[in-house]
């Protein structure tokens, strides 16, 4: 879904500092399966990651979203270590998938697996 949406625009520094923040961790991943991490890879998932946030902040200005103490305590008790900001987009993240699939309409239908790849690019 995300990614059929019509290309917005980005903050550049928003993207530098996911990517600054996600390619240890990348990094590390390819250093145990003996390969090297993949820039391009790794850039495809900052810019999907800042788009989902932007999309998620919307989301919840519109709904009028917000985490509630318990939430949080929930998100503290997961992320220990991560920093006040990250908590906060944690929560947040959550508030606004819970409210998403709280009013989803699901609906069944038969796909083959090449219908599903192509959705799934």
């Amino acid at each position: 879904l995300l990614a059929a949406a019509p290309a917005m625009p980005l903050p550049g520094d928003a993207v530098r500092a996911e990517l600054a923040a996600i390619w240890p961790r990348l990094a590390a991943e390819a250093e145990a399966r003996g390969t090297a991490p993949d820039q391009a890879e790794a850039q495809a998932l900052a810019t999907r990651r800042v788009r989902l946030g932007l999309l998620l902040s919307a989301l919840a200005r519109r709904h009028g979203l917000v985490p509630s103490e318990s939430d949080l305590q929930t998100a503290a008790a997961a992320l220990r270590e991560a920093t006040p900001e990250a908590l906060q987009a944690r929560a947040l993240e959550d508030r606004v998938v819970a409210f998403l699939l709280d009013r989803a309409q699901v609906t069944r239908r038969e796909a083959d697996a090449a219908e599903i790849a192509a959705a799934l690019r």
